[in-house]
């Protein structure tokens, strides 16, 4: 998928949330008093802040602030390379004291970071990612994948696997920077600190670098943080930390006892010498707090944190909901798993006067949706645990009104409810969605709805039922059918086949060339899994159909019906991974889009899709003289003059062996939707099936096969389903001449629009194809073997 595809897709769902006045509030005012925060005409009491002490209104923040400004004004603009004002100093040393180690101040996290971690890591240095860690990480880690430093992404938390990277590398004379998080900012859980303290005693070629922006002020001696206070000061450890969390100010913190680290750091980190300084205020408040750190004020602010953070881990305990993690962290998560129980249970308690926070994808995946929620020294155990009681009823009536099966929630987040699953009486629908096992079993009103769909016909079905279902039962499809009635009438229907494929299906050609690179090494079921597909691997067209003059909004509804369809078989198979092909782009302007984001589906762009319309045209020589004169020229020259050396053949006879290596020598190329070979009995039921045309095209001298192809004849359409070239006629053009001669055969036939398929722009588009965007739905669970694949298929070429 391109970048700017990813980033429209992130928009889309982020900006529905924006759109509930769930993101991108505006605040008019705050209040320490009461931890309340004011939204238009609403005053919510804030459980959402990261000042985990409530220090933004301390009297000494204010003034220290005040002063600074006195006496150095709103900016001191320049440099830091230049000079420093003197309350720099001033903050570092009373660092000092709380670390005891060297620091160096940083604009902010995300700067430390850029000057950092370019700085410290060699050219031959290996960098091992935590796939959770903040993306300011990755971020400057980029920028060391850009001059050709070797990262790798390992699964959250597994020490077991990273002390196996650190014994692959140890005699190679490379350092290993393991790079994570303190204090995890969407779950809350922690880095496992005693681990990574016994391995970085126990191997030398183990270096550290941790965010412990969550971790800081709150935690340990002097709120030194979550990460300093377990582990002991190392001149191989690394800490940077925020001060715009519990500090309650601005800026970042760089720590770390090898003081020849630091000094590189100050005087060659680039955001170091060329971003502009803090401001005076920020200096003065973050030298406030750091003496409140200091003094005996600090501890009582600790021990209320500890006791609040104490408060919601017992409600929990004695309850049986979805909190993610059990943590002694301010950050708590209820998950929801859908989107939409959390744009529910956000919008209830901001009706009730609470604000908090949503999560979900990018930040999580889009079926780890919950609401995030914190907690500070300011709250009063009242608030906390109206606040939990609130969440409790908005919890249930979310659950009751949009019809979720509470299994579904704990699922994704791998928890276990003590209890039996808590059954909640459905509301009665007019609504009612019909299953089928086979396309047999099929009445008359859902073979109508598909009548002329193509494969999607009953016709298309049986035959692929007939060869797919009696498959090994590794390759086997299984089929599964449904119809949506309204008062009695099919409204919508559709099926889901439960099939294995490779989960880089979509992932664009760069990323699935590296995927193969890595199947040669690890075996073709590398990153193939079984998955529920709204159609399947051969199937083009509307998976998923409404009858054309139902409302928008009824569609929305009854997809409510066929999403606990796909949740039963998902159950029924034990599948992680779902996609649903495919979808107009223009849908997603749609209330049926908007419902099927809310149900935890993701929106991703497929690759363009070809067709071509013949209805003005009454003949291939119309058709030809309607183009442009250079395509008309490059049709005669690449194509036309080297038809007298070729033999064209309808439906002839079958060489079933040499079809199928033509077929797998395009298959092998077609990385841009990645899919496996089909087996060699689907070639011998197509040769059977009256629906397909198969045209072969053969040299006419040596009588060798240059290109098969076979086409699924509709009613008044025609699909170029799958293609078979021998690349070394490559001058004779075989490409152009399939799309000539199945044009011209469309003509001939009287059908009025070929569908020509996905890829290949460049030679469909010779021949005046049409593109249509078209969109893939997808759900899936957190895969890290697919993140790592995205993460080196962008960097790594195959071969």
């Amino acid at each position: 998928m391109k970048h700017s595809q990813k980033l429209k897709t992130v928009y889309d769902n982020l900006q529905f949330a924006v759109s509930k006045s769930i993101l991108h509030q505006e605040i008019q005012a705050t209040s320490s008093e009461d931890m309340q925060v004011q939204i238009g005409a609403d005053k919510l009491i804030n459980f959402g802040s990261c000042s985990y002490l409530g220090l933004e209104f301390h009297p000494k923040l204010r003034q220290y602030a005040k002063d600074a400004i006195d006496q150095f004004g709103t900016q001191f603009s320049s440099s830091r390379a230049y000079a420093s004002i003197s309350l720099y100093k001033e903050l570092e040393a009373l660092f000092v004291q709380i670390f005891e180690c060297p620091v160096v101040i940083a604009p902010t996290t995300t700067l430390a970071h850029a000057s950092a971690i370019p700085t410290l890591v060699d050219n031959e240095d290996i960098i091992l990612l935590d796939h959770q860690a903040h993306r300011s990480i990755s971020a400057a880690v980029d920028l060391c994948r850009a001059r050709g430093v070797q990262a790798e992404l390992l699964p959250h938390n597994r020490m077991d696997l990273l002390e196996n990277k650190i014994l692959h590398y140890r005699n190679t004379g490379r350092k290993v920077w393991y790079m994570a998080d303190g204090v995890y900012s969407m779950y809350g859980d922690a880095a496992p600190l005693e681990e990574l303290q016994r391995l970085l005693d126990k191997y030398d070629n183990l270096y550290l670098y941790l965010d412990d922006a969550h971790g800081m002020g709150w935690y340990g001696k002097n709120g030194r943080g979550y990460v300093h206070n377990a582990l002991r000061n190392h001149p191989r450890l690394v800490i940077t930390t925020s001060l715009a969390k519990a500090y309650a100010t601005g800026g970042a913190v760089i720590c770390s006892e090898n003081a020849a680290m630091m000094s590189l750091i100050r005087t060659v980190g680039g955001p170091m010498v060329t971003s502009g300084p803090l401001q005076p205020a920020t200096l003065g408040a973050a030298i406030a707090s750091a003496n409140i750190m200091l003094s005996e004020e600090f501890l009582p602010l600790q021990a209320k944190l500890m006791e609040n953070i104490q408060t919601v881990n017992d409600w929990f305990e004695e309850r049986d909901y979805p909190l993610v993690r059990k943590n002694d962290t301010p950050i708590f998560f209820w998950g929801t798993s859908y989107p939409e129980l959390a744009h529910e249970m956000i919008a209830s308690l901001k009706a009730d006067g609470y604000w908090t926070n949503l999560g979900t994808f990018p930040a999580t995946s889009i079926r780890k949706s919950g609401v995030r929620f914190t907690v500070t020294a300011l709250h009063q155990k009242a608030d906390i645990l109206a606040l939990l009681n609130k969440m409790e009823a908005a919890y249930w009536e979310g659950i009751s009104q949009l019809d979720i099966n509470e299994q579904q929630i704990f699922r994704p987040f791998k928890l276990k409810k003590k209890q039996k699953v808590s059954i909640i009486p459905k509301p009665q629908h007019a609504l009612k969605l019909k299953r089928y096992h086979s396309v047999h079993e099929m009445e008359k009103p859902w073979r109508s709805l598909f009548q002329d769909a193509g494969q999607l016909s009953y016709e298309g079905l049986s035959s692929l039922e007939k060869v797919f279902t009696q498959l090994p039962k590794e390759e086997r499809w299984n089929f599964h059918y449904f119809g949506v009635f309204h008062d009695q009438q099919l409204i919508a229907a559709g099926l889901f086949t439960e099939l294995k494929i490779k989960l880089d299906i979509f992932s664009g050609a760069e990323v699935s060339e590296y995927a193969e690179t890595m199947r040669k090494i690890y075996g073709p079921n590398y990153l193939c899994e079984r998955v529920l597909m709204a159609g399947t691997l051969i199937t083009e067209g509307e998976h998923l159909k409404w009858q054309a003059a139902l409302e928008d909004t009824l569609k929305a509804k009854s997809f409510d019906l066929i999403n606990q369809f796909y949740e039963d078989l998902k159950a029924q198979y034990n599948t992680k991974h779902g996609f649903m092909l495919c979808f107009p782009q223009e849908s997603q302007n749609s209330a049926l889009h908007q419902k099927i984001v809310q149900k935890g589906w993701v929106a991703a762009p497929l690759p363009a899709y070809h067709y071509y319309d013949l209805k003005p045209f009454s003949s291939i020589t119309a058709y030809l003289q309607a183009m442009s004169l250079k395509k008309r020229k490059n049709i005669r020259q690449k194509v036309l003059r080297h038809r007298e050396e070729l033999l064209f053949e309808w439906n002839g006879q079958a060489n079933n062996l040499q079809d199928y290596q033509l077929y797998l020598n395009v298959q092998k190329k077609g990385r841009a939707i990645n899919t496996a070979p089909l087996p060699k009995a689907w070639f011998e039921e197509m040769e059977r099936d009256p629906h397909w045309q198969i045209l072969r095209i053969r040299h006419r001298v040596s009588d060798q096969l240059i290109a098969v192809v076979w086409i699924y004849a509709g009613n008044s359409h025609i699909e170029i389903k799958l293609i078979g070239l021998d690349h070394s006629f490559y001058s004779l053009n075989p490409y152009g001449q399939v799309l000539y001669e199945v044009l011209n055969r469309a003509f001939l036939m009287g059908w009025q629009t070929l569908f020509a398929g996905f890829s290949t722009d460049m030679e469909k588009r010779k021949f005046n194809s049409q593109k249509q965007q078209l969109i893939t739905y997808a759900q899936m669970e957190e895969s890290f073997e697919l993140v790592d694949l995205e993460f080196n298929g962008g960097q790594i070429k195959a071969g």
